[in-house]
């Protein structure tokens, strides 16, 4: 809505122009069909829905060049690909950063595509570039939930197991109904050693 808005006052400050980091193409409905199909397969998260899902956004992007959240949703994608061992990281990982970097030239303030390079980082072992990445993608949307999942897990294998904890604990106080992130936050309490808070979520 705001985009339009924008459009109908036809401003000329750059500054008011809204960030194309969740623009949907909605006039393009291949460019729609093709990413709606990657989220679903993406949340459910098992092998071959994470190919399907990467497919289906590379689709996306064919069907619509400047579509960043396409970009950066398939960015995460082949990270997933990567960790179910569909890919290898000769092949994931410079894909990755290919599209996440297509993603971030199009829109710089593209938290989704800042929490995708954290990501990759993280894959990387470039653990404080990773972790950097992760706070601007939730400086710019505090609501990502793959930053938060994907940052707790960073924090956790570091040995930094309450910070893990809160960063799983915000997401799922966003999102309450999730049993994935309910399951994540059980993962982060046992690491910290807090069993019985563990098992209450489970």
């Amino acid at each position: 809505l705001t985009e339009r808005i924008v459009r109908e006052l036809a401003s000329s400050q750059e500054a008011a122009r809204p960030s194309l980091r969740t623009a949907l193409p909605l006039d393009n409905p291949e460019a729609m069909q093709a990413y709606t199909l990657g989220q679903t397969r993406l949340g459910r998260g098992g092998r071959a829905d994470v190919e399907e899902a990467a497919d289906a956004f590379r689709a996306a992007t064919d069907a619509e060049p400047d579509f960043v959240l396409a970009y950066a949703k398939w960015g995460e994608a082949l990270l997933s690909l990567y960790r179910h061992n569909a890919l290898s990281a000769d092949e994931a990982l410079p894909l990755a950063n290919q599209v996440i970097s297509r993603a971030l030239s199009l829109d710089g303030r593209s938290a989704e595509a800042y929490a995708a390079l954290g990501d990759l980082h993280a894959e990387r072992h470039n653990h404080e570039q990773s972790e950097r990445y992760f706070t601007r993608a939730l400086e710019l949307n505090p609501s990502c939930e793959y930053a938060r999942i994907r940052y707790a897990m960073l924090l956790a294998g570091r040995g930094r197991v309450e910070e893990a904890v809160e960063q799983v604990d915000q997401a799922q106080k966003l999102n309450p109904r999730s049993s994935l992130l309910r399951g994540y936050l059980g993962a982060t309490l046992h690491y910290a050693k807090r069993f019985e808070d563990a098992a209450r979520t489970y």
